[in-house]
């Protein structure tokens, strides 16, 4: 198995003062984010991530980036997430929310992002291929950090 993929990358760029938090309810996926990811500033929790996110939020000190990940198999996640994000920033304002989501002939990401989109909101897309499947993947910035842009061209 070569999970756990961007929990790893993530896990590398702490600082020593920082934390990570993970959620993930599969059974054998939790398990292997927990012998993947042994570290002391890391937790990995077993339960649905937008009510996980939502407990131990807002941090202290109340600076953090949230990224929001599902696996959109379940199609109700692209309604999901904007609720989650409303409900996130309603209780941390503070919040810095990365969405990812893949792009899919069917286009279902595109409500979602238009739920998402308010100023100051940042989108950006790549897409590697056509026809059927996954043809690229995007991110949605909320609250990201004076001068950071999802697409500096």
């Amino acid at each position: 198995m070569s999970y756990p993929g961007s929990p790893l990358i993530a896990r590398e760029l702490l600082r020593a003062e920082d934390r990570l938090h993970l959620m993930e309810l599969h059974p054998a996926e939790h398990a292997a984010l927990k012998r993947a990811l042994r570290a002391p500033n890391v937790a990995v929790h077993r339960r649905d991530g937008y009510e996980g996110v939502l407990a131990l939020s807002p941090p202290v000190p109340r600076k953090g980036l949230v990224l929001v990940d599902p696996s959109y198999e379940v199609k109700a996640d692209y309604d999901a997430v904007p609720a989650f994000v409303a409900k996130l920033t309603a209780k941390w304002p503070e919040a810095t929310v990365l969405v990812w989501y893949p792009i899919l002939a069917e286009g279902r990401h595109e409500r979602m992002a238009a739920a998402l989109a308010q100023p100051g909101v940042q989108r950006h897309e790549v897409r590697v291929g056509a026809g059927r499947g996954m043809l690229g993947s995007g991110l949605i910035g909320v609250n990201l950090p004076h001068g950071f842009a999802l697409d500096p061209a």
